[in-house]
């Protein structure tokens, strides 16, 4: 079989590691999917290739009410540390991130719905205020 790359392997510490940051997602998936919300882990922590500093990335791809998402979290015994809306560009969809501890290492990313980021402040060019 021909190789796609060299061989990678963990060492045990790493193994832990991943096993913790997959346990700090594990609550926070079960939350937001028990309230009908889908939503995935992404980066360093589904790759697998996560060290001691790496953060958890959870993410719903489909816009969201960010009372809903809130409440989900709250619901799973778990605090929102901040949050926060941004718009990296006018024409750029905004994005919901809360952090759910205070190194802000275990964070929720998600596209808010129209109306609520209207609510926040936030605007897309072109459409009536």
């Amino acid at each position: 079989m021909e190789s796609l790359g060299p061989e990678v392997i963990y060492d045990e510490a790493r193994w832990r590691n991943l096993a913790a940051k997959r346990g700090r997602a594990t609550p926070v998936l079960r939350a937001l999917m028990g309230a009908g919300l889908e939503a995935y882990v992404f980066g360093s922590v589904a790759r697998g290739d996560v060290r001691p500093g790496s953060d958890v990335d959870v993410v719903i791809l489909d816009p969201a009410p960010p009372y809903l998402v809130e409440l989900a979290i709250e619901r799973a015994g778990l605090r929102a540390y901040s949050k926060e809306i941004v718009q990296a560009t006018p024409s750029y969809v905004p994005k919901a991130y809360i952090y759910l501890d205070p190194d802000e290492e275990l964070v929720v990313s998600f596209p808010p719905g129209q109306d609520e980021a209207e609510g926040a402040g936030v605007l897309q060019v072109g459409r009536p205020a």
